[in-house]
């Protein structure tokens, strides 16, 4: 994850909700830099997610036992874990959609 200074997430969510979409504290040249890096940290983290949803779905992936520990511990609990479900259901209403128009 990205390192920021823990009042930064917050004023990046504030800004989000004020009329001017930034802080009045923060210049808002930094806060356009922040907003850009916080959305590119997010994009990452779901196509990492992504990529880790694609690996779990090859066939025998259940029987690699460093790759089912790694989603058991990092991936299913904690923060990542409704990112990842949200990732999953995604892949499935996509799946869902191309096979209506097919």
């Amino acid at each position: 994850m990205l390192c920021f200074h823990p009042g930064i997430i917050d004023l990046y969510h504030e800004s989000k909700h004020t009329q001017t979409g930034r802080h009045k504290h923060v210049p808002e040249q930094l806060c356009c830099v922040l907003i850009l890096q916080v959305d590119r940290h997010e994009e990452l983290l779901r196509s990492c997610l992504r990529a880790v949803d694609a690996l779990n779905r090859l066939p025998g992936s259940e029987a690699s036992g460093p790759f089912t520990a790694f989603l058991k511990r990092t991936v299913m609990s904690g923060q990542l874990r409704d990112k990842f479900l949200m990732v999953q259901q995604e892949r499935q209403e996509a799946e869902g959609e191309a096979m209506d128009v097919a």
